[in-house]
């Protein structure tokens, strides 16, 4: 479990309607580092009520992340790139979770027009990559992650090799969703070990 990188999570599918979801992106979005991003729950805050107007279900939903304390401690954003996400660790994330818990930091596709984007860089292919590394996509070895049908939902290893995401075309939109929050470790290794189970043909190691 420890040399996993990436693994698709054993969720169901958040599947948020594409037009009320960019609809609700496009006119809230503020730039962020890499990022056009809306945070739709601040730590502390209940979720944006005018996102529960167009998805009722969302606040159960997302109950599924086995956070320690969902209501305060939990922080959600949707997020799309606007340049080349460099390759990196989180630093937030990895800052809230040992490594002895596995890959951590829950993700969701919520959208995502086109594949080949989204890449992790293992250390066994890419032992030298370092935070934030500036060689060219020719130079790296990237390792696209393949969703199964039955879920968006990933989660990610910050503790071992990098990841990142190139730019996708103008004409198509890529939206994440990002979570942060300390985990409730025994609800996080047990859906690890089913979701290892379920989804074993698409886990990609270190």
């Amino acid at each position: 479990m420890n040399n996993i990188i990436l693994l698709p999570i054993d969720l169901p599918k958040l599947e948020l309607n594409r037009d009320k979801t960019l609809e609700y992106f496009d006119a809230r979005k503020e730039r962020h580092q890499d990022w056009n991003w809306v945070n739709f729950k601040k730590t502390n805050q209940p979720i944006d009520p005018e996102l529960l107007k167009l998805f009722p279900d969302l606040n159960e939903k997302l109950r599924a992340i086995p956070l320690l304390d969902y209501d305060n401690g939990g922080h959600f954003d949707f997020r799309e790139q606007f340049v080349n996400n460099k390759p990196h660790q989180d630093p937030i994330a990895k800052s809230l979770a040992p490594s002895n818990l596995g890959p951590t930091a829950y993700k969701n596709l919520v959208m995502r027009d086109v594949l080949e984007t989204f890449y992790v860089l293992p250390n066994s292919t890419n032992p030298d990559i370092v935070q934030y590394d500036i060689r060219p996509k020719e130079e790296l070895n990237p390792v696209f992650p393949i969703l199964p049908d039955t879920t968006d939902w990933f989660v990610l290893n910050n503790h071992l090799g990098y990841h990142g995401s190139f730019l996708a075309p103008t004409e198509y939109r890529k939206i994440t969703m990002f979570i942060a929050g300390k985990l409730d470790s025994t609800k996080h290794l047990e859906l690890l070990n089913r979701s290892i189970e379920k989804y074993k043909d698409y886990i990609i190691y270190n």
